[in-house]
């Protein structure tokens, strides 16, 4: 094991040690104190309730069902999974979003060359990618992602994100993953869901990134109240100047703090289901 992963791991174990992974019935329902910013830390693992949390596309986790994946669980009998009907739902909302642009869920580049990108290449401006890598490089990592869910992938064409065969796929984790959480339970000893905590004033919630998705919104199907997790960043509304300055992203201040907003409410999809 290399150094930084033991630093990780004893970084984990003190803030475990000193109770700052639990959060008081406030804090866990979204108000955020001075003694709040040493509990909420990057790497640090908690347990949040879904009422305060977002799915990765900027739905509340209370109004899941506006959420494509949302929708298409809510459509579903906990005992009894379809296959066949949850592709079908999936793929309508596949051909609905397939010829959609950024400017089509979001306002966020109005006059921007951006506007007119394809709404699978939008990226948060905390994420690892820009909008012009993912036009480059997003539809083969797609494929990549799905493949273990994928049969006979050679005869598709990689570059269509919104072909039959992802909705499939998606189906198939989900039914794979549901009859395991519910035999098993949730294994919080794997990897947990990521999230990013956004800050504003007093208030803070969460929102998925984009590992343990599929978790997250089954756990939710399932009736659980809330959802282990890894926290990956912490971001401040009062300190997205930084991002521009450090120049890491594409956004300006205008959009970031526009964004950041919109996302806020829990009650706008922002990006797209790919």
């Amino acid at each position: 094991m290399n150094i930084k992963k033991i630093l990780i791991r004893l970084f984990k174990y003190t803030h475990k040690k000193f109770n700052l992974n639990s959060l008081n019935y406030n804090e866990l329902n979204g108000m955020f104190f001075k003694k709040t910013i040493f509990k909420l830390l990057k790497k640090t693992e908690h347990e949040f309730l879904f009422e305060n949390g977002l799915t990765m596309r900027g739905i509340s986790f209370s109004s899941y069902n506006k959420d494509p994946f949302g929708y298409c669980l809510s459509n579903q009998e906990i005992e009894k999974f379809n296959i066949k009907k949850f592709e079908s739902d999936l793929y309508t909302f596949y051909e609905n979003e397939k010829e959609k642009k950024v400017k089509d869920y979001n306002n966020i580049f109005e006059k921007s060359k951006y506007n007119n990108y394809p709404i699978w290449s939008f990226s948060y401006p905390w994420e690892n990618m820009s909008f012009d890598y993912k036009v480059k490089f997003y539809p083969k990592l797609v494929f990549q992602n799905r493949s273990d869910y994928l049969n006979n992938t050679t005869k598709y064409d990689s570059y269509n994100l919104y072909h039959k065969i992802f909705a499939k796929s998606h189906a198939n984790q989900f039914k794979t993953l549901i009859n395991i959480i519910k035999i098993k339970g949730f294994n919080s000893n794997l990897q947990r869901p990521r999230v990013i905590i956004l800050v504003k004033n007093d208030k803070w919630k969460w929102i998925m990134s984009g590992q343990g998705n599929h978790r997250a919104y089954i756990l939710k199907f399932l009736g659980y109240k809330k959802i282990p997790v890894e926290i990956v960043s912490v971001i401040y509304y009062n300190k997205l100047k930084r991002m521009v300055s450090n120049k890491s992203t594409e956004y300006s201040l205008e959009n970031i703090k526009k964004l950041f907003n919109l996302i806020f409410t829990g009650e706008n999809i922002v990006r797209g289901i790919v």
